[in-house]
């Protein structure tokens, strides 16, 4: 196996970087997201510095997710007594 070049990243430190859990990144590596993986190891998996910049260019900005109309929050008033 090929050993760890300072570039690149674990799940765990990509998890840090985005803001997720690592389970979530390991979804996005298995599903290829983050392109080609080194291996190291029998099990561990790390992403190239390329892979981390290929997946920014193509998930950039803020999330375009909306609350639909249907889910925004709605002030009924006065309940009366509870």
């Amino acid at each position: 196996f090929p050993t760890r070049r300072s570039s690149d990243l674990t799940a765990k430190e990509l998890a840090e970087r985005y803001g997720v859990s690592c389970a979530t990144i390991r979804s996005k590596m298995a599903a290829g997201e983050f392109g080609e993986l080194v291996s190291v190891g029998e099990r561990t998996r790390l992403v190239p510095w390329a892979g981390v910049q290929a997946y920014e260019s193509t998930h950039t900005g803020m999330s375009t997710k909306r609350t639909s109309e249907k889910h925004k929050a709605v002030s009924h008033g006065n309940p009366g007594p509870i």
